[in-house]
């Protein structure tokens, strides 16, 4: 059905994946410690300084202080990283000169939408470690990441304008989220609520 009023709208909608292995990250304690301890036969001392000496994991750092606790433990950067994201960006532009609602009213109205839905951020900080699920919080903390996994994310701005004069206002809107830790991991943060800016 052909009409006036939708002459001069446009309707975009795309789909993304984005799967990332290997990515640069700094490597975790448990994961620079697992390396070190992991499973080998040695059955004298001179066996256990040879595979600590060989076992690049092991010369990190200091696993023990002097009081028995956890010593200084150095972490590099590898690619070691997992990440993976989906969602839909939508976005709706809408204009309409105000003649077609009264002949004599100057000037064009526009609404503009663009919105994004996240269908899942998901990290691997090193291989064998879990997966940690971003979806509506405010991480991931992974390196090189921005943080914000918002389930959604919209930003609107209506228009008017006549001859050179153009008026507009925007306001964006980001819903309620989560702190950042992944989801099923337990806190005592609470949510932050939802935002709304307008200029």
């Amino acid at each position: 059905i052909h009409s006036p009023w939708l002459d001069r709208t446009q309707l975009s909608v795309d789909w993304y994946k984005i799967h990332i292995d290997h990515a640069i990250e700094y490597q975790t304690i448990d994961y620079v410690y697992q390396n070190c301890l992991q499973t080998t036969s040695v059955t004298t001392q001179a066996q256990a300084d040879a595979w600590v000496a060989s076992n690049p994991f092991c010369n990190n750092g200091t696993f023990r202080n002097s009081t028995g606790g956890m010593g200084n433990t150095t972490v590099q950067e590898a690619n070691l990283g997992t990440i993976d994201t989906s969602g839909v960006d939508l976005t709706i532009d809408w204009r309409v000169p105000l003649s077609l609602a009264w002949k004599t009213l100057p000037g064009q109205l526009s609404v503009s939408v663009n919105s994004t839905f996240l269908g899942n951020y998901d990290t691997v900080d090193s291989p064998g470690a879990p997966v940690k699920k971003w979806y509506g919080t405010l991480g991931p903390i992974l390196q090189g990441t921005d943080p914000g996994a918002y389930a959604y994310r919209i930003n609107t701005t209506v228009g008017y304008s006549v001859g050179p004069v153009n008026l507009s206002i925007n306001w964006r809107h980001l819903p309620q989220v989560h702190p950042a830790v992944p989801l099923g991991t337990s806190t005592t943060t609470l949510q932050t609520s939802g935002y709304d800016e307008f200029d």
